[in-house]
């Protein structure tokens, strides 16, 4: 009687119904080195660990946050407010308070400079440079600096 699966092209169209049958007849058909009967053997030898059984790495958590400075004001009777925000990400769980606290102290630095400007006589305007933004002093309500979790 002759075997159903004799070709290579067989063998790929009909696959096996699982990985220990296949490397069983992978062993009979190829000549093997006895470096790679070795790394074979390693498959079916009981005291090495199954890939099923291996443990899965854990992956570190990437912490996120948002610190956003918002500025309110007035136009037509009505509020609105602009945010300018600064998204940060780590994986380091010391790390994501430091990174806060450097974003929040320079949104903190832009407030100020607000807070400068409102009492500077010399113009009518705020004007923040480094996001092109102009507003009319009287329309301003506040600025305020937040922090969100977004993780």
């Amino acid at each position: 009687m002759k075997n159903k699966l004799a070709t290579l092209q067989d063998r790929l169209d009909n696959p096996l119904k699982d990985d220990y049958t296949a490397l069983r007849q992978l062993e009979k058909i190829l000549s093997l080195s006895e470096l790679a009967k070795k790394k074979l053997n390693m498959f079916f030898n009981k005291k090495s660990p199954k890939i099923a059984a291996m443990s899965v790495p854990t992956y570190a958590k990437i912490h996120k946050k948002k610190v956003n400075l918002q500025i309110t004001y007035l136009q037509n009777g009505k509020s609105y407010s602009n945010d300018f925000s600064c998204n940060i990400q780590t994986s380091d769980p010391d790390e994501i308070n430091d990174l806060q606290d450097k974003a929040k102290n320079n949104l903190g630095l832009i407030v100020s400079d607000v807070h400068r400007q409102l009492n500077d006589k010399t113009s009518e305007y705020i004007y923040l440079e480094k996001y092109m933004f102009i507003l009319n002093k009287k329309d301003f309500l506040n600025c305020q600096v937040t922090i969100e979790d977004i993780s």
